[in-house]
């Protein structure tokens, strides 16, 4: 089963595309946490909104609130407490997955090579959908290097 960890704070447009995108998921053997990181009552309407949406769907959800932001790393240990899966996905609000496959796609990824870990291409979203980052690594001085930063959106990886 996996996990998928949603953390939202603010931006309620951007979180409903993300969450929207979740109940597109072709998959089935998935779960939904989503974590109110300090958002208030607007937020909680969102996830109330998409918590009725995964059950309608029988997909088990979920929530967590929290009344003041505790920070990403704190939200995400949060939910991995709450979780039933063995495999995670991390989505920030402000991520979503393009089309009902984008799930599939992670699962067989994760699945078939022995991986430990995946990440999107990540596209900017404003003209010209450049690319944020498609993927990373670390030189050989420590730092980190975004692959794909500011190339065409189309660029395969």
């Amino acid at each position: 089963m996996i996990s998928i960890v949603v953390i939202i704070r603010d931006n309620f447009k951007i979180s409903y595309k993300c969450l929207q995108s979740i109940t597109w998921a072709a998959s089935k053997n998935f779960e939904v946490i989503i974590v109110n990181n300090g958002g208030g009552a607007i937020i909680n309407n969102l996830i109330n909104i998409f918590k009725a949406k995964f059950e309608q769907k029988h997909i088990k959800v979920k929530t967590i609130v929290n009344e003041n932001n505790l920070g990403a790393a704190v939200a995400r240990n949060q939910a991995i407490a709450l979780a039933s899966g063995n495999t995670f996905v991390f989505l920030d609000n402000d991520v979503f997955g393009k089309d009902k496959y984008w799930l599939k796609r992670i699962q067989k990824l994760m699945m078939s090579n022995n991986v430990a870990g995946v990440g999107p291409k990540l596209i900017y979203p404003f003209m010209p959908d450049i690319i944020q980052c498609a993927g990373g690594g670390i030189n050989s001085k420590g730092g980190v290097l975004l692959i794909g930063r500011g190339q065409n959106k189309n660029l395969a990886n």
